[in-house]
């Protein structure tokens, strides 16, 4: 799964391309296994300012990622990157949407490529995998190496949905967004999203969106359809 070679911003100038895109790494995501690296030095979960922020953990550090990965183009992918589903004000809960927006949009990606890899050995990889997908433990400590309980007492805190529904909204997003944007089947859909279950997907997507899959594209297909334009009257 590519990752973006910058941060997503949490104003409104436009997310960076996929396209610059060349290496799995973890700039967001350093609880990821070994055998993915950054592609910067500074670590995406910083401490950030706000009296409502959470305080860093002074648990001990992650081991450094030893091995990069090359990207073959078939994994960069021809869409745009999604933005966060939301822009709050809170530094540390907007660190929190522009996360778990570009791990959702990585994680597929990712995991395909720890699958493909030929080095590692089944229990490797196994674990890699189970690191690498967006879970609230795993994002827990991703932000500042804390407990699940402590990152719900910390949205708690600034009146925030819990880190589940958030994590939810942003993979039907995700989702939606690559109805838009592609024309992979709806089960790819659903599984790029992180639904193994292409049934289970479409009844949350209905419930968040008042519509299936299949139907949000057929409409969207028809809004955005060019008009038919008359042929010119042969001159008399």
């Amino acid at each position: 799964m590519p990752l973006l070679n910058a941060s997503m911003p949490s104003t409104g100038t436009a997310p960076p391309s996929i396209n610059q895109q060349t290496q799995i790494g973890t700039e967001g995501m350093s609880s990821l296994p070994a055998g993915f690296k950054s592609n910067r030095d500074e670590p995406l979960a910083s401490s950030a300012s706000g009296s409502n922020d959470a305080h860093p953990s002074k648990g001990p550090a992650s081991p450094p990622m030893a091995k990069s990965y090359k990207l073959p183009a078939q994994d960069t992918p021809p869409y745009p990157p999604m933005v966060p589903v939301a822009m709050p004000d809170s530094p540390f809960l907007a660190r929190i949407y522009e996360l778990t927006c570009r791990w959702v949009q990585e994680e597929w990606f990712i995991i395909d490529a720890i699958k493909r890899d030929t080095t590692r050995s089944g229990r490797a990889s196994l674990q890699a995998i189970k690191e690498s997908r967006l879970t609230l433990d795993n994002l827990a400590k991703r932000l500042e190496n804390i407990s699940q309980a402590t990152l719900l007492r910390e949205l708690k805190k600034l009146n925030a949905p819990p880190p589940g529904e958030i994590i939810r909204v942003t993979r039907l997003t995700f989702a939606k967004h690559l109805l838009i944007h592609t024309r992979l089947l709806v089960r790819e859909v659903a599984l790029r999203a992180g639904y193994d279950n292409q049934r289970h997907f479409a009844e949350m997507f209905l419930r968040e969106f008042k519509c299936r899959p299949s139907d949000f594209r057929r409409s969207h297909v028809k809004q955005t359809a060019l008009k038919p334009t008359r042929p010119p009257k042969p001159k008399s």
